[in-house]
Parts: structure tokens; C-alpha cells; sequence
């Protein structure tokens, strides 16, 4: 039975909101890392992406310093996958926080859609603007628009629909 008023519905606390936008980010980071991987593996190259991008976004981090070798480059690629990892995991957290202030939650559809137009526009534009102070290959230009717009918005589907959850729990209005 749909309640008909003025009042408006109450609102989860913003901690609980906050803490399903993080875990949505965290869900959609991965989403996005194995949609990647399973694409690199259809090719044959499943750590293709991470490593495109972690070479993007660490060249010329060691300038002065001799080109490592070996076992140390192996190292070196190692940890700046482990960093470039943890980076995406956070980012995408706070893209999720953030998004508590965007996606009200109130009705399911809503909320997907808001969270997918959301991440799409945030996470592509903080890659660009990141990659332009750092002077550095962004993924746009690793991966190409559409395939960076697709991730991000595949991440903000789960951040609205996680968004919705805390609202409502798991039981989703959706009408057909």
C-alpha cells in the first residue's frame, strides 16, 4: 500500500548511507576490474588493462634514477600494481560516499540511473583531470572513451543500487 503524503519518507542516517555508498564503490571497483579482466582474457591478455594503466600512471615516477632490471623490474611492477589497485579501490569508495549526496534512494530506478550518470561523469572526469596535472596517459587513452564511460557507469549502477538497499533493504520497487 503506497502512502500518499506530504511528509517526505525518513532518510537513513548519513553514516549508514555513507558506509553503502563506500561498499557500492568497493563492489563497482571490482565490477569494473573483472569486467576488465574477463575482456583481457577473451584477448589472451587478462593483466593487459591493469598494467596499461599502472605504466600510465607511474612513468616517470623514478626520473633520475637508474631503469630497473629483473627481478627489481618485477618488483617495481608488482608494487605499482598493488598501489594503482588500492588507488582505484579508494577512489571508487569515495566516488560512493559521494554519491550519497546525488542519489536520494527513494525509488530503485531512480537511483540506478542517477548513481550510473553520477560515477560516469565523476570517475571519467577525475581520470582526465588526473592524468592532466601528472602530464601522464590517462585511461582514455589507454582504454578509449566509451570503454572508461562503460566501467564507470557499470560502478555507479551498483553504487545507486547500494544506495537504494540502505534505504529500503532488499526488496527493490521495481515496476514493470
Amino acid at each position: 500500500m503506497a502512502h500518499h503524503s506530504n511528509v517526505p519518507p525518513r532518510r537513513a542516517p548519513f553514516l549508514l548511507r555513507a558506509e553503502g555508498g563506500a561498499a557500492g564503490g568497493l563492489i563497482g571497483a571490482v565490477a569494473v576490474a573483472v569486467m576488465f579482466f574477463i575482456n583481457g582474457a577473451i584477448h589472451l591478455t587478462p593483466l593487459a588493462v591493469p598494467s596499461a594503466l599502472t605504466s600510465a600512471w607511474f612513468a616517470g615516477t623514478s626520473a633520475g634514477s637508474s631503469a630497473p632490471t629483473g627481478l627489481s623490474l618485477n618488483l617495481v611492477v608488482v608494487l605499482n600494481l598493488l598501489v594503482y589497485t588500492a588507488l582505484h579501490l579508494v577512489t571508487f569508495a569515495i566516488v560512493g560516499v559521494s554519491a550519497t549526496f546525488v542519489v536520494d534512494g527513494s525509488r530503485f530506478w531512480k537511483s540506478v540511473c542517477t548513481g550510473a550518470i553520477y560515477a560516469g561523469v565523476v570517475c571519467t572526469g577525475l581520470l582526465y583531470v588526473v592524468g592532466s596535472v601528472r602530464n601522464t596517459p590517462v585511461a582514455l587513452d589507454v582504454l578509449g572513451l566509451h570503454r572508461v564511460l562503460l566501467a564507470n557507469v557499470l560502478a555507479g549502477t551498483i553504487i545507486g543500487g547500494a544506495l537504494y538497499v540502505v534505504e529500503h533493504g532488499a526488496q527493490p520497487d521495481v515496476a514493470v
